[in-house]
């Protein structure tokens, strides 16, 4: 379909445990931070916190 790889990702209270078994490998914890900036305010409707990030390589 022309994609090289896919990632996700997921809180870190989810486990993985179906990521690992899709194949999926854990590459490390990313973000945490509020989309919203002072020259573009956003009103947060999502988890801000930190997350894990999973890349499946095809």
């Amino acid at each position: 379909m022309g994609y090289h790889h896919l990632l996700t990702y997921p809180q870190p209270d989810e486990g993985g445990a179906s990521l690992r078994g899709a194949g999926f490998t854990f590459i490390g914890e990313a973000g945490g931070d509020s989309w919203s900036r002072g020259a573009r305010p956003r009103s947060d409707r999502t988890p801000t916190g930190r997350k894990y990030r999973w890349e499946l390589r095809v």
